[in-house]
């Protein structure tokens, strides 16, 4: 009994104490290893002292064994329901139900105690099979400790990971099985908590592109991840295996850089790091840059363990910055030497930046306010709206460019600027602000205005005057003519000039031989001059002058010809009559020296030529006389007057005419009727004086030859003058008589083949005859007549009696008439008829014959005049050729069309007659239009102003 008291007090405190320690390892935050080393520990020490108390219970005990058992048990009893631990005791031959439960399990089944006693193992371990529990318990009987982990699914649906630990023991000859449940939920919790940090600063570490390194006090490797490889080239194993490895790569200038920094952290402690750039070296000796992060590291109890470096490779960076730092520079410098005046805004139209250009254009725009960055730039800017509208664009995403004038200044100074409104955009594509350019154009707005108007001046030279121009290359396409080549063309061909069409195709055949001789001088750079005569289509004899010229580029280089010709058959004619007057005034100079005496002298009155008559009259040969002042014929008769008046008309540009009474060499006398007429040079000066001189005896001849010569003149230019009644009468009536001859012939008069093919050939050519006296007669009335009576008369009627001359013509024709604003006008009615019958004429004649004729005559007042329009969809007239020929007496413009070509300058002349004018719009192929101009009469002014 002794022994037994102390056994048990001895296995009690080992119990109390062990359990009471394990406890509070269990209960402070350590390892789960540790812990479950203390619940084993725990288990196993109350284990034996339950086998301690069994077997001190057993029979043969001395007399107070039973007083020794019941302190045991209480004891026993206090320690496993004071316990944390939920203790339990099963016996296997009752299906595994709870044999004994201590109070926590209450607390870990989360069920009344009663109620879970009623329970057996299997209702909480889902796992539960019978055949696997009784290999587990042969095993347990014989180790006699096991340990495994489950799970306890509990009746309120929670879930929890459980440790158990069982021993087996026979008491009574009864198997059991007794341990602890030991909730580890929180610990599985934070093992896969503690497992995924793990694996995440695994990945983070082995997957960084930072070289991260642990060294120890020393300076040795601990740990490298594999950046170091990707960036040194050296493996960590390469660290691990060589310690002196670091302090080799690290370049020689760097060196003291890294051991200060390692010597600033030993002396500093915790609170510090360094942070530098140092150069490595690479594996294959290459020199990179890293940034270097290196702090102390510490272990739990704070003690200093050694360093942990963080290095990046900056090398790239650096560069990127100093090219971004050299490119900066260059852009700025560029900003600034900009000639346009540049200003960055930002979305709210504040200044962020500007440049010298921006602030020197202030002071030339007379802007006195100083640039800021911040400012509002709508503050420094003319047209307001504008800029702000452009701006608000160019924040949307557009590039705005423009050209504003600008007045500024007192003095209303004038500029041109070119602006331009660019977006700017951030990395990420977002709009931030406007680039705002500003470029003073003034000096190209006026060169171009200048060469605006030099190119029109060249081309009004051009396509001016009746010289046809044609540009062609070296392979003679045409590269340009101008309008007298296209009429000059369409004159002699039916062709049409097209620009890059062969040229050589548009020369006649008989030139064509002559052309390529002068053209193949010309691109070896000599300029080529003739003239050809040809006969036209219509047999008529022509003169051509051609004229070939280089044409050469900036370099001197020939590149192209210049073809030029005019028509010389005018000239030609007039060089011929020239010719034959030049030859008339060689008989009258002749007729002259030998009839009449001349002299002429200088602006001094010195003599400078005479001709035989007067030497022959004053009996001074040619070399006397030369050089001599003409007043050595001065015979003293006359007063000074008559030589004052003449001098005085005579310089002044005017013929004098008198009388003289001079003497000769041998001092006889002699009287001349004088003509003196100053000759001027091609200034229109005054150079000489020349005198026609007639004897007296002759003077009577001479006059009666002037007045004859006078009387000629006069009977000409009366003849001119008779020239519309002679056509309109004279010539009329014996053309009316020969028609009226050819009436009264007899058809069955016998006059032979050949004369009535005469006389048919005879009557046509009376009929045209006939007809042209007519049409002049039209032409003359509406001349001469100055004074018509005029009447209202109303257009429709107008109209009506114009279509009743065309009625078998009217049934397929749509007209649309419209005379509501002006329904009537006061005029000749004659005149206006003439006007819509040649109107009306004319769109029937020339109509399409793909589509039907429409018509449309319309009458719109417009201030003192009425606008009548003609209006029709025919063929419609070429106005780049046949312009200039509108209105032009016998012009056609469709030659497969029978007429006169009259009818329009019938028009023109009836509409000046009656003081208006005409226009015409037309396009080939869509139409004509005619807008006539007819002034109101005073009476109708009068009363289209009431309306």
């Amino acid at each position: 009994m002794k022994h037994f008291s102390l056994y048990f007090w001895i296995a009690t405190c080992l119990a109390s104490i062990v359990t009471g320690l394990l406890g509070f390892l269990l209960l402070w935050e350590v390892a789960p290893w540790l812990k479950f080393c203390a619940i084993t520990l725990q288990i196993t020490v109350l284990y034996v002292a339950c086998l301690l108390v069994l077997k001190h219970q057993s029979p043969g005990s001395s007399s107070d064994k039973p007083l020794e058992e019941k302190i045991a048990a209480d004891f026993f009893e206090q320690m496993v329901q004071t316990s944390k631990n939920c203790f339990f005791a099963i016996a296997p031959d009752h299906d595994f139900r709870f044999f004994y439960l201590n109070e926590a399990a209450a607390d870990h089944f989360e069920e009344p105690l009663e109620v879970v006693k009623h329970y057996s193992i299997r209702d909480y371990d889902r796992s539960y099979d019978a055949a696997k529990e009784k290999v587990k318990f042969a095993k347990l009987k014989e180790i006699g400790f096991v340990s495994f982990e489950t799970k306890h699914y509990l009746k309120n649906g929670k879930i929890k990971n459980v440790l158990i630990t069982s021993s087996y023991f026979v008491h009574n000859q009864k198997e059991y099985i007794t341990g602890y449940f030991t909730d580890i939920t929180k610990l599985r919790k934070s093992q896969a908590e503690l497992k995924t940090t793990h694996d995440y600063y695994e990945k983070l570490l082995n997957g960084s592109p930072d070289i991260i390194m642990l060294f120890s006090e020393t300076g040795q490797i601990l740990y490298a991840n594999p950046a170091i490889e990707s960036i040194l080239g050296y493996s960590p194993v390469d660290f691990y295996n060589n310690a002196s490895l670091i302090s080799s790569i690290i370049a020689p200038e760097s060196q003291h850089i890294f051991e200060e920094n390692r010597q600033y952290l030993l002396e500093h402690g915790k609170a510090n790091e360094k942070t530098s750039e140092l150069k490595w070296l690479t594996k294959d000796g290459k020199e990179v840059l890293l940034q270097q992060n290196i702090k102390n590291t510490y272990d739990s109890e704070g003690k200093f363990t050694g360093f942990q470096i963080i290095s990046r490779d900056v090398t790239a960076l650096r560069s990127t910055e100093k090219q971004l730092e050299q490119n900066n520079a260059l852009l700025r410098a560029v900003f600034e030497s900009s000639i346009q005046a540049k200003i960055l805004v930002d979305k709210s139209f504040n200044i962020i930046d500007f440049n010298t250009e921006a602030e020197s254009r202030l002071v030339k725009y007379q802007i006195n306010k100083k640039l800021a960055v911040g400012n509002p730039l709508i503050d420094y800017v003319f047209h307001k709206d504008i800029f702000i509208n452009n701006l608000q664009k160019a924040l949307s995403g557009k590039k705005v460019t423009t050209e504003q004038q600008i007045t500024f200044g007192k003095e209303n100074q004038e500029v041109w600027v070119f602006t331009s409104y660019v977006p700017i955009s951030d990395a990420k594509g977002e709009i931030i602000g406007v680039s705002f350019s500003s470029l003073d154009i003034t000096e190209v707005k006026l060169s171009q205005k200048k060469l605006e108007e030099s190119e029109a001046l060249l081309e009004a030279v051009f396509n001016s005057g009746h010289q046809t121009l044609v540009l062609i290359d070296k392979q003679r396409k045409i590269l340009k003519f101008n309008k007298a080549a296209e009429k000059g063309v369409a004159r002699f061909s039916n062709l049409k000039l097209q620009i890059g069409a062969n040229y050589l195709d548009y020369i006649p055949d008989w030139a064509k031989d002559i052309f390529l001789e002068n053209f193949a001088l010309s691109i070896q750079g000599k300029e080529i001059e003739g003239e050809y005569p040809f006969v036209s289509a219509t047999g008529q004899l022509h003169y051509l002058a051609t004229f070939h010229q280089p044409v050469k580029g900036d370099q001197g280089q020939i590149f192209a010809m210049a073809h030029a010709t005019i028509d010389i058959t005018e000239k030609k004619q007039n060089q011929l009559l020239l010719q034959k007057t030049l030859n008339s005034l060689r008989d009258v100079q002749n007729a002259i020296d030998k009839s009449a005496v001349v002299c002429i002298t200088d602006l001094q009155s010195t003599i400078v030529q005479v001709n035989d008559a007067f030497c022959e009259l004053t009996q001074y040969t040619k070399e006397e006389i030369k050089g001599q002042n003409i007043r050595i014929l001065n015979s003293n008769y006359h007063s000074q007057s008559l030589f004052a008046e003449m001098y005085k008309s005579i310089t002044e540009g005017n013929f004098w005419r008198g009388e003289f009474k001079n003497k000769r060499k041998d001092g006889s006398f002699f009287w001349v009727d004088s003509t003196i007429a100053p000759i001027t040079n091609e200034n229109n000066e005054i150079y000489q004086y020349i005198a026609i001189w007639y004897v007296v005896t002759r003077r009577k001849e001479a006059e009666s030859q002037n007045k004859r010569l006078l009387q000629q003149l006069i009977t000409q230019n009366n003849d001119l003058m008779q020239f519309s009644y002679i056509i309109s009468h004279n010539l009329r009536s014996p053309v009316a008589n020969i028609l009226g001859l050819f009436n009264i012939l007899e058809p069955n008069d016998q006059l032979g083949a050949h004369n009535e093919a005469i006389l048919e050939h005879l009557q046509k050519a009376t009929l045209r005859l006939d007809e042209v006296i007519a049409d002049l007669n039209k032409i003359l009335e509406v001349k001469n007549q100055n004074i018509l009576e005029k009447e209202w008369v109303n257009f429709l009627d107008i109209f009506e009696q114009t279509k009743a001359f065309f009625s078998h013509h009217f049934e397929p024709i749509e007209t649309l008439l419209n005379f509501e604003e002006v329904p009537r006008f006061y005029t000749v009615k004659s005149y206006l008829f003439s006007i819509f019958y040649n109107m009306v004429s004319n769109a029937i004649k020339y109509q399409d014959p793909q589509r039907p004729l429409q018509i449309k005559i319309t009458s719109i007042k417009m201030g003192d005049y009425v606008k009548l329009i003609f209006q029709d969809n025919g063929l419609g007239i070429d106005l780049t050729r046949f312009r200039d020929k509108l209105f032009k007496l016998y012009k056609r413009f469709h030659l497969h069309i029978d007429g006169k070509g009259l009818g329009l300058y019938l028009v023109q002349s009836q509409v000046q007659a009656l003081g208006g004018y005409i226009q015409v719009e037309s396009k080939e192929g869509m139409g004509t239009s005619f807008i006539i101009f007819l002034k109101f009469a005073p009476e109708q002014k009068q009363l289209e102003d009431t309306k």
